[in-house]
Protein backbone atom coordinates (compact mmCIF):
# COMPACT_ATOMS: atom_id res chain seq x y z
CA UNK A 1 0.00 0.00 0.00
CA UNK A 2 2.88 2.36 0.73
CA UNK A 3 4.15 2.03 -2.85
CA UNK A 4 0.67 2.75 -4.25
CA UNK A 5 0.30 5.87 -2.11
CA UNK A 6 3.80 7.10 -2.99
CA UNK A 7 3.18 6.62 -6.72
CA UNK A 8 -0.21 8.34 -6.53
CA UNK A 9 1.30 11.26 -4.61
CA UNK A 10 4.08 11.58 -7.20
CA UNK A 11 1.50 11.67 -10.01
CA UNK A 12 -1.00 13.76 -8.05
CA UNK A 13 -3.86 11.31 -8.50
CA UNK A 14 -4.92 7.68 -8.53
CA UNK A 15 -6.75 6.23 -11.53
CA UNK A 16 -9.08 3.27 -11.08
CA UNK A 17 -11.32 1.25 -13.39
CA UNK A 18 -14.18 -1.15 -12.71
CA UNK A 19 -14.68 -0.28 -9.03
CA UNK A 20 -18.44 0.31 -8.62
CA UNK A 21 -19.22 2.20 -5.42
CA UNK A 22 -21.99 -0.19 -4.40
CA UNK A 23 -19.95 -3.39 -4.68
CA UNK A 24 -17.45 -4.78 -2.14
CA UNK A 25 -17.44 -1.45 -0.27
CA UNK A 26 -15.41 0.20 -3.07
CA UNK A 27 -17.24 3.51 -2.64
CA UNK A 28 -16.20 3.85 0.98
CA UNK A 29 -12.66 2.68 0.21
CA UNK A 30 -12.28 5.30 -2.54
CA UNK A 31 -13.68 8.10 -0.36
CA UNK A 32 -11.44 7.08 2.55
CA UNK A 33 -8.38 7.02 0.26
CA UNK A 34 -9.20 10.51 -1.04
CA UNK A 35 -9.67 12.00 2.41
CA UNK A 36 -6.79 10.16 4.08
CA UNK A 37 -4.18 10.94 1.43
CA UNK A 38 -5.59 14.16 -0.04
CA UNK A 39 -5.45 12.83 -3.58
CA UNK A 40 -7.84 13.05 -6.48
CA UNK A 41 -9.22 9.71 -7.66
CA UNK A 42 -9.91 9.49 -11.39
CA UNK A 43 -12.57 6.81 -11.75
CA UNK A 44 -12.74 5.32 -15.23
CA UNK A 45 -15.90 3.39 -16.03
CA UNK A 46 -16.78 2.13 -12.53
CA UNK A 47 -19.26 -0.39 -13.99
CA UNK A 48 -16.77 -1.97 -16.40
CA UNK A 49 -16.14 -5.69 -16.43
CA UNK A 50 -12.90 -7.64 -16.44
CA UNK A 51 -12.64 -7.64 -20.23
CA UNK A 52 -12.94 -3.84 -20.21
CA UNK A 53 -10.14 -3.62 -17.65
CA UNK A 54 -7.85 -5.76 -19.78
CA UNK A 55 -8.56 -3.68 -22.90
CA UNK A 56 -7.87 -0.44 -20.98
CA UNK A 57 -4.54 -1.81 -19.77
CA UNK A 58 -3.57 -2.90 -23.29
CA UNK A 59 -4.52 0.53 -24.67
CA UNK A 60 -2.38 2.38 -22.16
Amino acid sequence: MDALVAAAQAEGSLTTIALPHDWCNYGEAIETFKSKYGLEVNELNPDAGSADEIEAIKAN
